[in-house]
């Protein structure tokens, strides 16, 4: 059923390759990628280096379970020094990740229902990115790609994307950040970035270059304008 609606819709292209793959066997024809796009002037570095404060590890995204905030809250909670966790969203599951931080004794900031104007700057105090989501219900439920993960790398932040869906198409692996798949490799991830500061801003740096060269909207146009012209 899912397949003769998808041929009935003619969907030619997708935002991730691995969605792009899938509708491919559902619908039995191509499909092409055309990525994700940011804004590259708006999500940017940071002008000047935070000093004198714990590192931050930023999540953005809706507090739902399969985002993963728990596994971040968890991951903290193991570490061998102290962070501060900055859970930036919205969502069903806000108090029961008020509780858990609270349990796990993990210094965790909120900032709820932001106006999107605000996150540039969220993101800027960031020091790593983190959002290991995973995918639910057998598959059903998966992470389309991530825009958060390319925002978070265009401000010059190493990513470590969890292994949903798309989610890992986002990270070149060891270069921009890592693709983590419970709360282990979230921990792991974390000891590394927040103990080699320079490797952290070398993998942020390498990350804004990925996103420049990939993931700006100039990049998805092309990408689009290329796929009509083919199948014209």
């Amino acid at each position: 059923v899912l397949g003769r609606a998808l041929r009935t819709a003619d969907v030619r292209f997708a935002v991730s390759r691995y969605t792009a793959e899938k509708v491919e066997r559902l619908a039995g024809r191509g499909v092409g990628w055309v990525g994700a796009g940011v804004d590259v002037e708006t999500f940017r570095p940071a002008e000047v280096a935070p000093v004198n404060r714990s590192p931050i590890v930023g999540c953005v995204s809706r507090f739902v379970p399969r985002k993963g905030q728990h596994r971040l809250l968890e991951a903290a909670a193991r570490l061998r020094r102290p962070i501060e966790v900055l859970l930036v969203g919205k969502g069903r599951k806000e108090d029961d990740l008020r509780a858990l931080a609270g349990r796990l004794g993990v210094a965790t900031r909120f900032a709820v229902d932001v106006p999107w104007s605000e996150l540039p700057g969220l993101y800027q105090g960031m020091d790593v990115f983190a959002m290991p989501c995973k995918s639910r219900w057998g598959g059903l439920e998966v992470e389309g790609l991530g825009l958060v993960f390319l925002e978070a790398a265009a401000t010059g932040l190493p990513v470590l994307a969890g292994d949903s869906g798309g989610s890992p198409e986002t990270v070149i692996a060891a270069e921009t950040g890592f693709v983590v798949h419970d709360v282990g490799d979230v921990t792991e991830g974390l000891e590394l970035l927040l103990s080699d500061p320079k490797r952290a801003r070398r993998m942020g740096a390498a990350g804004r270059a990925m996103v420049e060269r990939d993931f700006t909207w100039q990049h998805v146009v092309k990408r689009v304008q290329a796929g009509f012209t083919e199948v014209l």
